[in-house]
């Protein structure tokens, strides 16, 4: 019985853990196709917009 408490606590800890890491994941990959793709594409208005937002969260980019 007490196996079985242990086995189902290290499982509990083991899917937030792997929730964590993918929503970290997810997090970083979205992040970085609005920065590096859109940021610098070649649409004007595209790139002005994602400026625009770097600028407002005080990201550097000149």
């Amino acid at each position: 019985m007490l196996i079985q408490m242990k086995n189902k606590i290290f499982l509990e800890r083991l899917n937030a853990t792997t929730d964590h890491l993918l929503t970290a994941i997810l997090s970083l990959l979205i992040g970085s196709f609005l920065l590096f793709v859109v940021g610098f594409s070649s649409s004007d208005a595209l790139h002005q917009e994602t400026h625009d937002v770097r600028h407002s969260l005080s990201f550097p980019c000149h």
